[in-house]
């Protein structure tokens, strides 16, 4: 049973409840997976009576040997037996303001995030602050903002900049609960600890799966109406992937560049993702030793497949995998997580 903390409209705490909770956290930005998440919160109907839950208000469960969780409820609300509210991981935030109008920034992603946030709160404080942006890209770019969300622009821009975020959820001196925005090129830490299969084991594997689409040659282009003035880099190539897969070529065009150096940035990002097949799996984690204190977003750690066939007639997997979604189902003690071949 987890203690859920309710906080009001000052982020500062107004009561709690007891309840089992399932949750998940995700990186944003990684191709590999979406960002953000929900879940939902079972009710009595006392708890539901409690005027402290409301729409809007956030949420923190914590746990001794996982992180913070804090979430957003927002409807729906389910209204008869059995009660429950959903709760959005804390990245809604920023999907529930857009700019009133056109906005357009220049500088490095941690400066562009810091001017998002910034306009993010501008109306009322949400307690969204940037976090550590200082292993982000600190390329100078431009962007636009349009009338899409802040969250649907941040995440697309995290992407083009092949930058990742994860939310970090902290109480100030004052007993506030804030929400971080960690930004980096990589998102984690390159633990050394081992995840394996089989009867000693701390781990077991579903899903394994390579996956595509693979593109090794790519010509980047700007969004410039006329064909004349768009920019346009040279043909990029990975020629050991073209050697092993066959060449495999893509025009990709990037929305709101206007400098040829973000241009080409933006490009190599592009080719580095798509040169390879993407070995991607779900493991169960077994709470054993340090097995949960080892599982947070974007760390390395070394895996161990005794049952994987690969192609090249490869059978049984060891190296190192990236953890880029975790989930905990809090009945059964189970952390499941999805791993990428680093």
């Amino acid at each position: 049973m987890s203690r859920v903390v309710v906080f009001g409209l000052d982020n500062k705490a107004e009561g709690e409840i007891e309840r089992i909770v399932d949750r998940g956290w995700m990186l944003a930005g990684n191709r590999s997976v979406e960002g953000g998440g929900e879940t939902a919160i079972s009710l009595t109907a006392d708890m539901a009576a409690k005027p402290f839950l409301q729409f809007g208000r956030m949420v923190l469960i914590s746990h001794d040997k996982l992180p913070n969780w804090a979430g957003v409820l927002d409807p729906p609300w389910n209204a008869s037996e059995p009660l429950s509210v959903a709760a959005y991981n804390a990245e809604y935030l920023l999907s529930l303001r857009c700019p009133d109008e056109p906005a357009f920034f220049e500088g490095s992603v941690g400066a562009i995030a810091s001017k998002i946030v910034d306009q993010l709160n501008a109306d009322d404080d949400l307690f969204v602050r940037i976090g550590d942006v200082s292993q982000a890209d600190p390329t100078p770019r431009q962007e636009t903002l349009d009338g899409r969300t802040y969250w649907d622009q941040l995440k697309a821009l995290l992407s083009r900049s092949d930058c990742e975020m994860q939310t970090r959820a902290e109480k100030d001196a004052e007993g506030r609960l804030i929400i971080y925005l960690d930004i980096a090129r990589r998102i984690g830490m390159d633990t050394g600890f081992l995840y394996a299969d089989g009867p000693e084991g701390n781990a077991t594997f579903s899903d394994l799966a390579l996956e595509g689409p693979i593109v090794n040659r790519v010509i980047g282009t700007g969004d410039e109406s006329g064909p004349m003035s768009r920019l346009r880099t040279a043909p990029m190539v990975d020629e050991a992937s073209g050697g092993q897969y066959r060449m495999r070529s893509e025009v990709v065009q990037f929305q709101n560049v206007r400098e040829p150096a973000t241009l080409e940035a933006y490009s190599k990002a592009y080719l580095a993702y798509g040169a390879q097949p993407r070995f991607s799996f779900l493991v169960n984690v077994i709470d054993k030793g340090e097995a949960f204190a080892n599982a947070r977003l974007g760390n390395s750690v070394l895996v161990h497949i005794s049952k994987a066939y690969l192609p090249g007639g490869v059978q049984g997997w060891r190296g190192r995998a990236r953890i880029l979604a975790m989930a905990y189902t809090e009945e059964e003690n189970l952390l499941s997580a999805r791993l990428e071949l680093v």
